[in-house]
């Protein structure tokens, strides 16, 4: 009867080992395919963050470009009305103010 009874343990205990190495690959198994997930994330959010940059440089230089252009523009008015205005002081220059002699009493 011992013999029987510790016959039932051992095999009860063998069963228990062989569930715990089933649930110990199972968890290996899980652990793998987690870092493997996180590897695949991680490749992917740093894709991302290499598109969004693009995206941001290429804004960011559209819209440099176009200040730059507004500041050509603006250059080239302030020269232009520059240009107007010696004009007019050459202009000017050369006008003479008549004097009026008024009678001496």
């Amino acid at each position: 009867m011992e013999n029987e009874l510790l016959q039932q343990v051992l095999q009860e205990l063998t069963s228990l080992r062989t569930d715990i190495k089933n649930v110990h690959n199972n968890i290996q198994s899980l652990e793998l395919k987690v870092d493997n997930g996180f590897s695949n994330v991680d490749k992917k959010l740093n894709e991302l963050a290499k598109d969004i940059s693009h995206v941001i440089s290429d804004d960011v230089s559209q819209a440099i470009s176009s200040q730059l252009r507004d500041i050509r523009t603006e250059i080239s008015i302030i020269k232009s009305s520059v240009g107007e205005h010696e004009l007019d002081l050459k202009y000017f220059k050369k006008v003479t103010i008549p004097t009026f002699n008024s009678p001496r009493s």
